[in-house]
């Protein structure tokens, strides 16, 4: 946890194909949905936080990039320019509440859609979420 992020990294051989990975992201986004539901639905608590559970959203930035492990104090954690990155995707100006963004090799997550004019590489769409 980084304050209201939770930023989570694997090695490559973990991932799995590109496809498998959005797959899971899509089910990360539908188990959210579904247990929002269930605490809005809950009336036992009328703290602000249990009130408002229902405003909350997903912003799911898929990087792919290469990071070092350092250790500060007892924790390692990941550095590098990847990861600093990373953390600046999250402090985009997208415009949506919630959405998948893929980018950079991570890009491969989303479905491709030529330009226009068919030139050039595919370029990636945002996931918006509903």
């Amino acid at each position: 946890m980084e304050g209201d992020a939770v930023f989570a990294l694997a090695a490559d051989r973990v991932l799995g194909p590109p496809a498998t990975l959005l797959d899971v992201l899509e089910d990360t986004v539908a188990a959210f949905r579904g247990r929002q539901r269930e605490l809005q639905a809950d009336d036992s608590c009328s703290c602000d936080a249990c009130r408002n559970v229902g405003n909350l959203d997903l912003k799911i930035v898929a990087h792919h990039g290469r990071f070092l492990r350092q250790m500060v104090g007892d924790r390692i954690q990941a550095a590098g320019v990847n990861v600093v990155l990373a953390h600046r995707l999250l402090k985009n100006s997208v415009g949506r509440r919630a959405y998948i963004l893929p980018h950079r090799s991570g890009a491969s997550l989303g479905r491709s859609r030529r330009r226009p004019d068919g030139a050039g590489r595919p370029h990636r769409t945002l996931r918006a979420l509903r």
